[in-house]
């Protein structure tokens, strides 16, 4: 099968040790990037797209975060899947979705998210093993107080393998190095 990364081969034949890397980065255009051309300094997320699919031409069917995803997960069209905002609408549980189709083939599955918009309380959780979305806690004084923490932090709360297959798909060094953005407690 041709790739959507200039013409470079690629195959979907089932094989045990296929990994996929979801990388959605937020109001981000592609061209910013070393992969398209662009000046930024991102190796990680260079490597990744010169070992994977990177696709081209690839748009985004709304411009709001929560339909974007919810669009991504499930394949669907925003009239399709009913969000229409990022707050007030939740994706139905019975609507399949890529974690759950994944889920159902054997995969382990996984997300960490960064921002309210993906929030559990929207229903994008169905399928994954682990939907970390801890993003703030209250402080002494009730204030939201953003406690950071990197994927190592991450990194140590999972089993040993799980520990191995993010070290395998080079999820720390993505997150810790490029994209800048962290998970929140």
């Amino acid at each position: 099968m041709a790739s959507c990364s200039g013409g470079r081969e690629f195959s979907l034949a089932s094989n045990a040790d296929r990994n996929i890397l979801l990388v959605t980065i937020d109001t981000l255009r592609a061209d910013a990037l070393g992969a398209y051309g662009g000046h930024a300094s991102t190796p990680n997320l260079d490597a990744l797209a010169s070992h994977g699919a990177r696709f081209d031409f690839a748009h985004a069917h709304a411009v709001v975060t929560l339909v974007s995803h919810a669009s991504i997960l499930t394949g669907r069209y925003p009239y399709e899947h009913g969000i229409r905002d990022n707050t007030g609408y939740r994706l139905r549980p019975e609507q399949p979705t890529a974690a759950t189709l994944l889920k159902a083939r054997g995969f382990s599955t996984a997300a960490f998210v960064g921002g309210f918009p993906l929030d559990r309380r929207f229903g994008l959780t169905p399928g994954f093993d682990v939907y970390d979305d801890r993003m703030t806690r209250a402080g002494p004084t009730g204030d939201d107080v953003s406690e950071a923490h990197d994927v190592e932090t991450v990194r140590a709360r999972r089993e040993p393998a799980d520990r191995e297959r993010l070290d395998d798909a080079g999820v720390g060094d993505v997150s810790r190095h490029e994209v800048g953005a962290q998970e929140r407690q």
